[in-house]
C-alpha cells in the first residue's frame, strides 16, 4: 500500500483580492515530495504522530497507523463508515469516531479493538458540499478529547458524550438542539463545544451540567479554542467571536465584510496575545489580536481555508479545498506562511479529484524529524522535506 510518488508542483502566483495588511508579490517556493502513503478514500482527519507512528482516518472506512521512519503500514482497522475524526491517543490506546455511529478504542501497537461505544448517529445523513441547496455542508466529524481518563466527543444525535476511556461506558451525555460536528475544548473544569443549533455551550466536565450558552446567528461547524481566558469560535453567520471563558460574555466580534463563513478553528503560537485562523469564501488566513479582535495581517490562499492552521517554529501551515462550478474561483492548495509577516514562503498544489469538492487539504499536518506530513483529499499522506 506504500508507493513512491513524485509530484510535479506548480509555481502558480497567488491571487490577491480583497486582502488587507500583508498582501505580497512573491512566489512561494514549491514543496517537493518523494514519498506518500496511499489510502482508498479522501483523508479529512488531521495527522497525529506519536513515536514515529502517524495515526489518521480515511473515507475508505479505515484508521491507519503508519511508521513514517520505515515508510510502512503498522496496522489498519476497518469500521463500517467514513473516518473523518482526528485520533486522540494516550499511553497505549487510540480513540476515534466513525460515521458508523461508534467511538472506538484500539490498542496503539496492534490496532486491536478494546471497546466501542455507541454515539447513536450511524443513521444521520450527511449533506455533503454541493452546488445546490440545502447548503448545510456537513463535511466533518467531532473528534475525541481525552481529559483525566474520560473521552469527550460530539455526535450527530445532538449530544456531547462523556465516555470512560477504560471501559467505554457512558458517564453522561448533554443534549443540544442539533448535530455536533465541533470538537470540544477544555479549560479549568469546563468543556466548550459548538452545535448546528447556532449555540456555543460551556458544560461542567464532571457533571455534564450547562454553565452558559451563547447563541450566534448561524450554524457552528468550527471547534472552539480557549486562548488567554477567551473562547474563540467561528460561525456561519460570517463572524468570529471571542467569549469570556467563565461567563460567556461577548468580548468582541470580527465580521467578514465579504460574508464569508468561518469554518476554521483558531491556533495559538508561542507569541502571546495573538492567534491564527482561516475562513471560507474569504480564502485567507488571518492573524488576530486576542484582546481587541483586530486583524494584524491576512494572507491569501487559493481556496476555502476550512481547516485549522498548524503552527511550527514561526511558520503557519494551512491547506485549502477547491470547488467545481462555484460562483468564484476556489482551488485546492497548501501553504506555509511566515507567522510574523504573513508572507507565504512555500506551497504545493494538490491534485484535483472528482466531485463538487475538487480536492485540497482540510486536516492539519504534523511534523516529525524535520519532515512535514500532510493529509490530502486525494487519499494520500504526503511527506515533504522542510
Amino acid at each position: 500500500m506504500v508507493k513512491k510518488f513524485g509530484i510535479t508542483l506548480l509555481t502558480s502566483f497567488l491571487i490577491l483580492w480583497g486582502i488587507s495588511s500583508s498582501a505580497q508579490d512573491n512566489v512561494p517556493t514549491p514543496l517537493n515530495s518523494d514519498w506518500h502513503f496511499e489510502t482508498n478514500g479522501s483523508i479529512w482527519s488531521s495527522i497525529i504522530i506519536d513515536e514515529g507512528i502517524a495515526f489518521f482516518g480515511s473515507d475508505d472506512e479505515h484508521v491507519y497507523a503508519v511508521n513514517v521512519d520505515t515508510k510502512s503500514l503498522l496496522w489498519a482497522f476497518k469500521t463500517k463508515g467514513k473516518v473523518r475524526s482526528t485520533a486522540a491517543i494516550d499511553s497505549d490506546s487510540v480513540y476515534f469516531s466513525s460515521d458508523d455511529g461508534y467511538l472506538y478504542s484500539l490498542s496503539k501497537k496492534a490496532g486491536e479493538l478494546k471497546w466501542k461505544s455507541s454515539l447513536n448517529d450511524g443513521d444521520v445523513e450527511r449533506i455533503e458540499p454541493a452546488k445546490t441547496a440545502p447548503y448545510r455542508y456537513d463535511f466533518y466529524k467531532s473528534s475525541p478529547l481525552i481529559i483525566n481518563e474520560t473521552i469527550y466527543v460530539g455526535s450527530g444525535d445532538s449530544h456531547l458524550y462523556a465516555i470512560s476511556a477504560k471501559s467505554g461506558e457512558v458517564v453522561w451525555k448533554f443534549k443540544t438542539g442539533s448535530i455536533i460536528r465541533s470538537t470540544p475544548a477544555y479549560s479549568d473544569g469546563l468543556l466548550y463545544v459548538g452545535s448546528f443549533d447556532y449555540g456555543v455551550y460551556a458544560i461542567d466536565a464532571n457533571t455534564g451540567k450547562q454553565k452558559w450558552l451563547f447563541y450566534t446567528n448561524g450554524i457552528i461547524n468550527s471547534s472552539p479554542a480557549v486562548i488567554e481566558g477567551k473562547v474563540i469560535i467561528g460561525s456561519r453567520d460570517t463572524s468570529l467571536y471571542a467569549l469570556d471563558a467563565q461567563s460567556g460574555e461577548e468580548k468582541w466580534r470580527y465580521r467578514f465584510v465579504d460574508r464569508s463563513w468561518v469554518e476554521s478553528s483558531a491556533t495559538q503560537s508561542d507569541e502571546r496575545g495573538v492567534f491564527y485562523i482561516g475562513s471560507s469564501d474569504s480564502k485567507r488566513v488571518l492573524k488576530i489580536d486576542i484582546n481587541t479582535g483586530k486583524e494584524i495581517w491576512s494572507s491569501p490562499t487559493l481556496g476555502w481555508t476550512w481547516g485549522k492552521p498548524f503552527y511550527h517554529q514561526s511558520q503557519i501551515f494551512i491547506g485549502s479545498t477547491g470547488a467545481k462550478g462555484y460562483w468564484n474561483d476556489v482551488n485546492p492548495g497548501f501553504l506555509s506562511i511566515d507567522a510574523k509577516t504573513g508572507t507565504a514562503t512555500h506551497q504545493y498544489t494538490p491534485q484535483k479529484i472528482d466531485g463538487y469538492v475538487t480536492g485540497g487539504v482540510f486536516g492539519s499536518p504534523s511534523i516529525f524529524n524535520d519532515k512535514l506530513y500532510v493529509p490530502d483529499l486525494d487519499g494520500r499522506l504526503y511527506e515533504f522535506d522542510l
